[in-house]
């Protein structure tokens, strides 16, 4: 990919999505060394089944709290337990919920590390839904201090030492510091979890998603954000401006000459939708989530134009900025021995030469094709880049 471990330290630590999954998969690791440490056998699951580890024979689901309704100092924790895959929510369904008879034997939950805390939860430790009765309520909260189930390993044949944690922080000099002392932070420890730990969560081939779905698409912006401050500008969150649907864009930029401001959304591209021995460039250019209708609030498609029910808004965004890593560079181009950060290659392609949905043509078509030769003169260069200001009027 070209990058530094400080542009995956950054990447990672200042993206709370990223942050998020990567310090609940690393509570995983950090068990799994806990739990080896012991003697005990550990198996890894993963991927799409409800069971992460079988640990000495028994099912297990490792969790994090739910930040949400965890309020440690009354000594309330809470978990969530629902699918991921499927229905979103209650209203579509109560598929919604997990099966108590599907769900694990039991779930490891994350208390805290330091102090230790831990619960040990049997299925049937874990409350009911009250309309859905053989489905598992979630979100859900525990009183923790005096239940059963805390620092219960031996529920899972287990005996742990008196200092479980002494392997998993980093004592010497970092490579990704700021990742492990906000994972460290959300864990209750002082000392940051260490490099190994993270880089083992990451490139764990159960955790692919990890990467795929999560770092790689984060990576973009902030090599290009780099890119961007190393020419003098700034990269400014939408929310710092008052245009309606500010959340639709990835970021601002100011022009030094005018001050105008440039909304902008950034993707990359979909290799499945590539044709990578003709050329042809494929990128989704649409939300994760929503329908692909014209709801006002619920659509996925990003706005193009003005919408004719209501007259006061506008384009989301003035640009696409489409950004190919290197790797993507390589299958086009084919591969050169020049250093891989300078393969990268962003292209700022406007707004109204997206192409429409055909049904409503105010909204931009969720897969955009282009050819690689005929987006070059959108390319992006030192000069574009020089143009944006790292102040405001």
């Amino acid at each position: 990919m070209g990058i530094t471990p400080d542009i995956l330290d950054i990447t990672i630590a200042r993206n709370s999505p990223v942050l998020r999954t990567v310090a609940g998969h690393s509570f995983e690791t950090i068990t799994d060394a806990i739990l080896m440490e012991t003697g005990a056998e550990v198996l890894c699951v993963g991927g799409d089944s409800n069971v992460d580890r079988i640990v000495n024979g028994n099912d297990v689901q490792i969790k994090t709290p739910y930040a949400g309704g965890t309020n440690l100092d009354k000594g309330v924790v809470s978990y969530k337990c629902h699918k991921t895959h499927g229905a979103k929510s209650e209203a579509e369904g109560e598929e919604y919920y997990e099966l108590a008879e599907d769900f694990p034997e039991f779930l490891v939950g994350l208390v805290s590390l330091s102090p230790f805390m831990i619960l040990v939860l049997h299925n049937r430790e874990i409350p009911r839904h009250t309309v859905f009765t053989g489905r598992l309520l979630s979100p859900f909260s525990i009183s923790f201090h005096a239940h059963p189930a805390l620092n219960a390993f031996d529920r899972i044949k287990v005996q742990i030492g008196k200092n479980p944690t002494e392997h998993i922080s980093q004592r010497d000099k970092s490579l990704l510091p700021r990742t492990g002392q906000a994972i460290a932070k959300r864990f209750g420890l002082k000392e940051p979890i260490s490099d190994e730990i993270i880089l083992d969560t990451i490139f764990a081939e159960e955790n692919f998603r990890i990467w795929d779905m999560s770092i790689r698409g984060f990576l973009r912006e902030t090599v290009f954000e780099t890119q961007v401050r190393e020419h003098g500008g700034r990269v400014w969150e939408t929310s710092a401006f008052t245009k309606q649907r500010s959340d639709k864009a990835d970021g601002v930029l100011v022009k030094k000459t005018d001050g105008a401001k440039v909304f902008f959304q950034m993707k990359g591209v979909s290799v499945n939708n590539c044709k990578f021995e003709e050329g042809i460039v494929g990128t989704e250019t649409q939300l994760t989530r929503g329908r692909v209708n014209d709801h006002e609030t619920r659509s996925r498609m990003y706005l193009k134009s003005t919408p004719p029910w209501n007259t006061d808004l506008q384009a989301d965004f003035e640009c696409l900025i489409l950004a190919l890593e290197p790797p993507i560079v390589d299958m086009f181009r084919g591969f050169k021995q020049n250093r891989r950060d300078d393969r990268w290659e962003f292209y700022a392609i406007p707004t109204d030469l997206l192409q429409s949905h055909a049904k409503y043509p105010h909204r931009v078509k969720p897969l955009q094709r282009f050819h690689i030769e005929k987006i070059q003169e959108f390319r992006i260069n030192d000069g574009w880049f020089s143009q944006w200001s790292g102040t405001l009027r």
